[in-house]
């Protein structure tokens, strides 16, 4: 009766909260943290000098956190190709999700060690122990990677755990099309994503990395918002199965005594989440996507 309720209160939020809501927007522009509060193409509202030939705290912050690579001091406009975006879109998504994936897997290593090291908590379950760092994690790396980048990096669902992550109406109905063409068996790209090295050296041997190869349906637009073009891409993700990532640890089936989530999983879920909807998934399902939202003009000197 419990999930019962949450679900039905997780449907209400879903139609009060559409793609494009208040909440979803300043959700995730909080997240990306930038000084104008957009991601812009005029660089001069964030990076030119005030009238005293310095910039102004949030400025110069903003420069020192490496958001300033992207707008240097003599900004010249200049179109990117399709190919450009494109590549630069992919590149992103790599990096995002492989800076991801290591971050996670270093919390899961620090929270198995931390069980372990306690003969008394045998009975403790790793994954409820790294939960308290998931609600901040991704939000936290796409800021950092939207500021360094000057592209919004986002990971959207239909079926969000996190409010932060409520598509826009091009992203949902998107996300919608990812899953029929999942059921139609449609030819998906390939990609290559490092695993985390096994050693700390940076860039990692080529002897030892190792390589999570994916199978992913991908999308593009082109939008205008506010005169400002906009090269949109999306990615999906699919929900692996559990012999290669444990994803389904925490957004699989909750049914007794075969499924993946355990009760005291769904416990931590529930405390954090109390709107989850992203429970009940099965390897190959859609989960959602990776997003970048690039301005087609960037700066060059």
């Amino acid at each position: 009766m419990k999930k019962l309720k949450l679900l039905l209160i997780s449907m209400v939020m879903s139609v009060v909260l559409p793609g494009t809501s208040v909440l979803a927007e300043i959700s995730y522009m909080r997240d990306v943290n930038t000084g104008c509060g957009e991601i812009t193409v005029d660089c001069s509202t964030c990076h030119n000098l005030n009238d005293f030939n310095e910039y102004t705290d949030n400025q110069g912050n903003y420069k020192s956190d490496g958001g300033y690579n992207f707008c240097p001091d003599n900004w010249n406009p200049i179109r990117l190709s399709n190919d450009d975006l494109l590549d630069k879109a992919q590149t992103t998504t790599n990096l995002y999700f492989e800076e991801l994936f290591g971050q996670f897997m270093s919390h899961m290593a620090d929270a198995i060690d931390e069980v372990n090291a306690d003969p008394n908590d045998d009975k403790v379950n790793p994954f409820v122990e790294v939960f308290p760092h998931c609600p901040e994690l991704a939000a936290e790396i796409a800021s950092d990677f939207s500021k360094d980048t000057g592209s919004l990096v986002r990971r959207v669902s239909n079926r969000t755990r996190n409010a932060r992550n409520t598509p826009d109406d091009w992203q949902a109905k998107q996300l919608e099309e990812f899953e029929k063409m999942a059921a139609q068996g449609k030819d998906r790209t390939p990609f290559a994503i490092k695993k985390p090295c096994p050693v700390d050296e940076d860039p990692c041997p080529d002897d030892l990395q190792e390589y999570l190869n994916t199978m992913e349906f991908e999308a593009t637009a082109f939008t205008n918002e506010e005169d400002i073009e906009y090269f949109n891409y999306m990615r999906s993700i699919t929900v692996p199965p559990l012999t290669m990532l444990p994803c389904l640890k925490c957004h699989g089936s909750i049914e007794e005594p075969d499924g993946e989530v355990t009760p005291d999983v769904l416990e931590a879920i529930e405390g954090l989440y109390p709107y989850d909807m992203a429970l009940g998934y099965k390897a190959g399902n859609i989960r959602g996507a990776w997003t970048i939202k690039i301005p087609v003009v960037e700066g060059k000197d």
